[in-house]
This record gives structure tokens, sequence and C-alpha cells, in this order.
């Protein structure tokens, strides 16, 4: 299952409409380019300038705490998205965020806090439902996690909510709706990524329901040859394996999934999986 979120800058136009001095302008709009570019390091120099030329405005704030996010400083991510909040608490954008911040510090209370917040804040923001998802997928509630999946689809419909949404319904055991959105996310996939991890969830809805997965396997390993550069990114693992502790499943079937688990993070090879 993927969790939170990129990055991703506020747009300009919102930049725009709030009042400001003309300082920062410069070095805001050539940060939110290396930003919109997934450039978050190069954005960073950027982001700093502008707050120095304006401390007063509070996007260059998020923005830049959505970068050190995504470069893993958790701590100066959630000291620029406290600054943002400060200065705009009205902002959707940093709540999610600072949520996300929290979510990786396991202060999943504080995470659930932002989260709500910036859902009533802003009912439509892509985001917040998926991150709330995630935290019932955690605690093992996974009737609330596809709720709230589903809620996420409504306001923007992808390939990797569709696959939170499949993870969701396996650990419910509903696997004949986790078979068919498998099924559809794999057959609307266009890059690499999308397409592995929508076989890998069919055929591990297949192996759980004891069905016959051989076919589908092989064409899972036949993906994981050809693309030989595929990395899991945000992909987590923790709740499907959390799951597979569940004493009613059957042993053979929870190391098949296990071991499937294992070639995605590339600790088995595709040529070796069959032979261990």
């Amino acid at each position: 299952m993927r969790c939170g979120g990129k990055g991703d800058a506020i747009p300009l136009i919102q930049f725009f409409k709030m009042p400001r001095p003309v300082g920062g302008v410069i070095h805001y709009k050539r940060g939110f380019a290396y930003h919109s570019l997934e450039q978050f390091k190069e954005a960073i120099p950027d982001y700093l300038k502008a707050i120095e030329l304006n401390p007063k405005h509070p996007y260059s704030y998020s923005n830049l705490g959505a970068c050190y996010e995504e470069e893993k400083d958790l701590d100066k991510s959630l000291k620029y998205l406290n600054k943002s909040i400060e200065l705009n608490p009205k902002s959707s954008y940093s709540f999610f965020h600072r949520g996300n911040i929290h979510y990786e510090k396991d202060l999943l209370d504080l995470a659930m806090a932002d989260y709500e917040t910036a859902m009533k804040l802003n009912s439509k923001q892509s985001g917040p439902n998926t991150a709330i998802a995630a935290i019932h997928m955690k605690n093992g509630d996974y009737e609330k996690a596809k709720k709230y999946f589903l809620q996420e689809i409504e306001i923007k419909s992808s390939i990797t909510r569709k696959l939170n949404l499949a993870e969701a319904y396996i650990c419910l055991k509903e696997y004949n709706d986790a078979i068919k959105l498998a099924k559809e996310a794999a057959a609307d996939s266009i890059n690499s990524r999308d397409k592995i991890f929508a076989q890998y969830s069919l055929v591990t809805a297949l192996i759980l329901d004891g069905q016959d997965y051989k076919e589908d396997m092989t064409l899972l390993i036949t993906m994981m040859k050809k693309y030989d550069d595929f990395n899991i990114d945000h992909w987590r693992f923790d709740d499907l394996l959390k799951f597979l502790k569940d004493p009613s499943i059957k042993s053979n079937n929870a190391n098949m999934v296990n071991k499937i688990i294992a070639l995605l993070k590339k600790e088995i090879k595709p040529d070796d999986f069959f032979k261990q």
C-alpha cells in the first residue's frame, strides 16, 4: 500500500492571489519549477531565499516543508510546516503534509488530527482520505480503511488508489472484489511500476483465495525480468505482512505471498523464484 503523497507544490495561481510584498517571487517561482519536476533538493535553496526575502508568506514555508518531507528530513519539514500553519491556519495542504510527518514519526493521533483538519478545510483535496485509511490499515480496522479508500477514489481515481483499495479487500478476505479490482488496474496500467503492482495484487488475492495462480505468477516474474529497474518507492508491505499472521490463513499460502514480497523487494532474483 502506498501512504501519503508526493510533495506537490501549491499551485502558483494560489500564490499570486495572496497579498504579499514583491520580495522573493523570482526565487519562489524557480523553487516551484524545481518542485514540480520533483527535483526537491534543488528547490530547497530557492524556497529558503524566498523566505529570507519575504518571511511572512506561508506558501514558501509549506512547499519547503513538503520538499524536506521528500528528502526524509522530518524535523526540518515539521519546522517549516508548523510555521506555514502559524501564518495560514486555513491551509489544508500544510495540515496534510504535517500529518504525513506525524505518521512517519508514528504519532498516529497527531497525524489523524491533521488529516481530519485538512479534510474539513478542503473536502475535495486529494490525499487525506488515503492517509486516514492508511492509519486504519495500520490499526487493523480494514472496514474503515475501505470506506476512506473508496472516498479517495470518488475524489480522484488512479491505479495506486485502486490497488490500495484492493489491499483493503484482501485484508477483509473479500478476495473476489480484490481480484476484480486488480484485473481492472492491470488493464488500465501504463507504466511498468503500476503493471507490476497490479499483477502482484492479483496474484496475492488468487493465492489467499485458494485459486490457481501459476500462470499469473509466471507473468509477474516475466515483468520483473523485463522491468529490471523497477523499485518499490513509497509502497509499504507492513499491513499485509501483519495480516498474513492471521491463524486462519493457510501457512503455505502466507509463505508464498511473503516470498512474492521478497521478490518485489529484490531479495529474491526472478530466475530463482521457483527454485527456492
